[in-house]
């Protein structure tokens, strides 16, 4: 009797453990733990104000850069409004400059497409405010001439030369491959402002990695002015994704002159006298130029002449 229980109870552990294990197989599959999907970075347009300022004095110019986050090439055009009635001198291009009209305040916007049909746009603002004169402060017993006596014709600026042909030398350096342009400014463009802060902006291609992109001002005076984003930071033409942008200086305020704007490309050894004129110059605030060229490997890649308006 006691065997046939035993049986019995076997029996029902046999099927209760059956059950239950048809049960868990007829559960919910687990699934797996969700990832997030890695975004790209989003596109948008970055507009450069040299000087960095947002209130400026009437008839004032200033340069405005575009670039794109993502180093892209992007086809712009440029619109300003508002109650200054500002100008610009471009209304496509990579840079601009805004010259600022009556006081009040105006708006300027570049808007476009990158090279992959991305939208990209961007607004930048001025508050303008009437410009300041000064009135010369002349001594109390300073003589006044008589009637009779005509005064003196102060002396004219320079002029700038009328014809547009370069008065320098090319530099004889070897050939390196590749291509560089200088694209926001044209050969024999006249009227440029006599001031820092004009943006130069231009594409490369195939530039060999141990050579450094720089821009080289030639003026009157025969010799070479290397230009840099921060002089104080030593710093070459700053390059990425075929595209370089750096801001210049062109002469003397109320001067109009000729001056040549010159890519090159130099070597190690070339960059480094370069980087130490610009040490140099900003430890004393004293800016020689190159009369010849440093030694070492320079090629010039590209050239145009200007004139400033004086």
């Amino acid at each position: 009797m006691f065997a046939q229980q035993k049986t019995i109870w076997a029996y029902l552990a046999f099927s209760i453990l059956l059950v239950l294990s048809v049960v868990a197989g007829c559960g919910p599959t687990p699934q797996p733990t969700p990832t997030a999907t890695p975004t790209s970075a989003p596109i948008s347009l970055v507009l450069d104000v040299n000087p960095n300022v947002k209130e400026i004095e009437a008839g004032t110019t200033v340069a405005i850069v575009a670039r794109v986050s993502t180093g892209e090439e992007a086809s712009l055009t440029w619109s300003v409004e508002g109650t200054s009635r500002g100008e610009l001198s471009s209304e496509t291009g990579d840079a601009v400059f805004y010259t600022a009209g009556d006081p009040g305040a105006d708006i300027v916007t570049a808007e476009g497409t990158t090279a992959d049909g991305a939208p990209v746009k961007e607004r930048v603002s001025f508050n303008v405010v009437a410009a300041e004169a000064t009135a010369p402060v002349l001594p109390t017993d300073m003589p006044v001439p008589s009637a009779d006596v005509t005064p003196a014709t102060p002396s004219e600026p320079p002029s700038a030369t009328p014809e547009c042909e370069s008065f320098r030398p090319p530099i004889d350096g070897p050939s390196v491959g590749g291509e560089v342009e200088i694209t926001s400014l044209e050969n024999c463009t006249t009227g440029l402002p006599s001031a820092t802060g004009i943006p130069l902006v231009g594409t490369y291609r195939d530039i060999p990695e141990d050579l450094e992109l720089w821009i080289l001002v030639y003026p009157p005076n025969f010799c070479y002015y290397p230009q840099s984003p921060n002089a104080c930071q030593e710093l070459p033409v700053q390059r990425s994704g075929g595209r370089w942008n750096v801001v210049i200086s062109l002469g003397r305020e109320g001067y109009a002159e000729q001056f040549d704007i010159v890519a090159v490309l130099a070597d190690s050894q070339a960059s480094r006298a370069f980087k130490d004129y610009l040490r140099t110059g900003c430890d004393t605030e004293i800016w020689e130029c190159f009369s010849t060229l440093p030694e070492g490997q320079i090629t010039e890649m590209d050239a145009i002449t200007v004139f400033t308006k004086g």
